[in-house]
C-alpha cells in the first residue's frame, strides 16, 4: 500500500491502521468555505446564465438568432465541462 493510501490499488483492502488523518497542520482547512470564487469560475457561471437567457429569450420572443446564438453559448460550456481538461 502507497505511504499515505487509503487502500490497496491491487486487491482493494483498507490500509492496516486505518485511513491517514488530513494533510496539513491540525486545525487547519484546506479549502475555508469563506474563499472567493475563482475568475474562471465566475466567468463559467456569467456565460452559462447569459446563454440560457438568450436561448430562452430568443425563442420565445421569435428572434430565433439569438435562440440559436444562447443555445450555442450553452452547449460550449457543456463541451468545456466534459472534456475541458483534455483540452486545457
Amino acid at each position: 500500500i502507497p505511504p499515505g493510501g487509503k487502500f490497496c490499488p491491487k486487491c482493494g483492502r483498507p490500509a492496516p491502521g486505518g485511513p491517514p488523518g488530513p494533510a496539513g497542520p491540525p486545525g487547519v482547512i484546506a479549502h475555508p468555505p469563506t474563499a472567493p470564487i475563482p475568475k474562471a469560475g465566475k466567468v463559467f457561471f456569467g456565460l452559462l446564465v447569459a446563454g440560457v437567457v438568450l436561448a430562452v429569450f430568443g425563442y420565445s420572443a421569435g428572434a430565433s438568432w439569438v435562440g440559436i446564438a444562447g443555445t450555442a453559448v450553452v452547449a460550449l460550456l457543456v463541451l468545456v465541462l466534459l472534456v475541458g481538461d483534455a483540452l486545457f
